[in-house]
């Protein structure tokens, strides 16, 4: 499983007021991954009220207890095309607390089985 990134990134990230677009699609991957529905996943203010929650609702926790069954191809697709457009190294130039967060969005979605990220998406998958 990758590495889950420093709590403390993400306090530097919540404290962008209007994130560069990196920060928005790593995060919106993010939460697409940890089941949240496309709408909520691209909205930075449920985002940063995501990252304010604590305890097991913490980002970091539902990370730690990262769970593919309830993933489909669909939503992998989703995830990869917002991760498409960076590198790390890009990423880093951005912000080096959201390297993290891009790493494992990134690895995690690499690590899926082949059958999750081969299938084409239909428009009504991609919004769940």
């Amino acid at each position: 499983m990758p590495t889950i990134p420093d709590e403390k990134d993400m306090k530097e990230l919540k404290s962008f007021a209007a994130p560069p677009q990196a920060v928005k699609d790593v995060f919106s991957g993010l939460f697409a991954l940890l089941g949240f529905k496309r709408g909520d996943a691209e909205d930075w203010k449920f985002a940063k009220r995501q990252m304010g929650s604590v305890g097991d609702q913490s980002i970091n926790s539902q990370m730690a207890r990262f769970d593919p069954k309830p993933l489909t191809p669909a939503k992998v697709k989703y995830v990869q095309e917002k991760l498409a457009p960076h590198s790390p190294e890009h990423v880093r130039n951005v912000s080096r607390a959201l390297e993290g967060y891009y790493l494992w969005v990134r690895d995690t979605v690499n690590s899926l089985p082949s059958e999750l990220k081969d299938e084409q998406p239909t428009e009504q998958a991609a919004k769940q």
